[in-house]
């Protein structure tokens, strides 16, 4: 004879099935079933690469001089003078400054265009562009910083395979080199995808951002945050 739930289950029974304890050990189980069914193989090409490295970028004296503190931000330009490169200089400029801020080696001040327009007459400034004499002295007494950022994106291509190119200068108050990376990321190649994905397992982002065909290497804005993600590193001389 079957018996239901309620029939013939005594109080304790009940009590125990119900227990916190019964259901904090069901759902601890089914999130190690799930973690493991997410968890890459040791074979994944995300664990065991090969990997893009960044070669194109110069780090004077190989270490962020300790006396950088503020870093004046220029705004974001673009090479490209499309519609979507245009547009897309908008939405990339919270995601630097962002990568920039984890790294948490300098404060970091950005300059709006409207007030880089009043100061030199120009509303930005790319990393390859010939500056006015009194640029340094009007930045610097604007903002007491210790250096300046320029930075700019090269390439720019929002369906797969995604590409993405960021060039980015920063020089002292006195306007020596302190720092410069010329970097092109194209996940039409395996080491870019490869360090895509371990980009996304190591800052734990959800299966959907990790899944190889759909995921963040067919997504502008991770696939922009990986990058940029990669070049700032090269600040601290990690490649």
């Amino acid at each position: 004879m079957s018996r239901t739930l309620g029939d013939g289950w005594t109080g304790i029974s009940r009590a125990l099935f119900y227990s916190s304890g019964f259901f904090g050990g069901l759902v601890a189980l089914l999130t190690l079933v799930s973690g493991c069914a997410n968890k890459p193989s040791v074979f994944d090409p995300a664990v065991t690469g090969p990997f893009h490295q960044i070669g194109n970028y110069y780090l004077v004296d190989q270490k962020l001089p300790d006396d950088i503190r503020r870093v004046a931000m220029m705004p974001l330009t673009a090479v490209q003078t499309d519609y979507a490169s245009v547009a897309a200089v908008e939405s990339l400029q919270p995601v630097l400054y962002g990568e920039l801020s984890k790294l948490r080696a300098f404060d970091i001040t950005i300059i709006p265009r409207s007030k880089l327009q009043d100061l030199t007459g120009q509303s930005s400034w790319s990393p390859d562009d010939r500056l006015p004499n009194n640029f340094l002295y009007q930045i610097t007494n604007t903002t007491a910083c210790d250096a300046i950022l320029f930075s700019r994106v090269t390439h720019y291509h929002a369906f797969p395979p995604m590409a993405i190119g960021w060039k980015m200068l920063m020089v002292n108050t006195k306007g020596d080199v302190l720092w410069s990376v010329d970097e092109v990321f194209d996940a039409g190649e395996a080491r870019v995808v490869n360090s895509a994905h371990r980009y996304a397992m190591q800052n734990e982002m959800t299966a959907p951002e990790i899944e190889p065909h759909t995921g963040l290497v067919n997504s502008p804005r991770f696939f922009s945050q990986y990058a940029a993600s990669e070049v700032v590193k090269t600040l601290l001389n990690k490649r």
